[in-house]
């Protein structure tokens, strides 16, 4: 498993995940702060079911931790201290 973040045509900053499925890498979709820029920086995966990735949104010059969970089939926003 991969993390980052993305910038779209709007300048706006979006979390990305990407799978290696021994041959080859699939994007898979994450969750962002609604209505904040958002980008995820490291990823540790224990098992093929259980993956925490953590990183940061950003809105007005502020900043938010960003914890996100993988469950094996969808990524999840968690509470982030």
């Amino acid at each position: 498993m991969a993390v980052g973040g993305i910038t779209d045509a709007q300048d706006r900053g979006h979390t990305v995940a990407g799978r290696w499925s021994g041959s080859g890498w699939a994007i898979l979709p994450t969750r962002d702060f609604p209505g904040k820029d958002a980008s995820l920086a490291s990823v540790s995966c224990p098992s093929a079911m259980f993956c925490l990735a953590v990183g940061e949104g950003y809105h007005a010059s502020r900043t938010w931790p960003l914890v996100e969970r993988w469950n094996g089939s969808t990524w999840a926003i968690e509470p982030a201290p």
